[in-house]
């Protein structure tokens, strides 16, 4: 997997709906249409990038990042998507 996509679809959260978002506001969920595939499309997380700048086809590339919540101790790592060059 070359770990490249295409923003397909996103929402921006500007409100914890859940005590444990708190401080996790404004995030941006979103589905990636892979490279690979494009029939394929991941649940996943925009991060670093302005959610102002978001649209529909634009190249994005796979980060790996640390889950963080409270209560949960281990650490688990998740894929992620930036901005990617054209």
């Amino acid at each position: 997997m070359s770990g490249r996509g295409r923003l397909f679809s996103w929402a921006v959260v500007t409100r914890a709906f859940i005590p444990q978002f708190e401080g996790k506001v404004p995030f941006v969920p979103a589905l990636v249409a892979l490279d690979e595939d494009p029939a394929v499309r991941l649940v996943t997380e925009i991060v670093d990038c302005d959610p102002d700048d978001l649209r529909f086809d634009m190249p994005v590339r796979v980060v790996y990042r640390p889950l963080e919540f409270e209560g949960i101790t281990r650490r688990v790592i998740a894929p992620k998507f930036t901005r990617a060059a054209p």
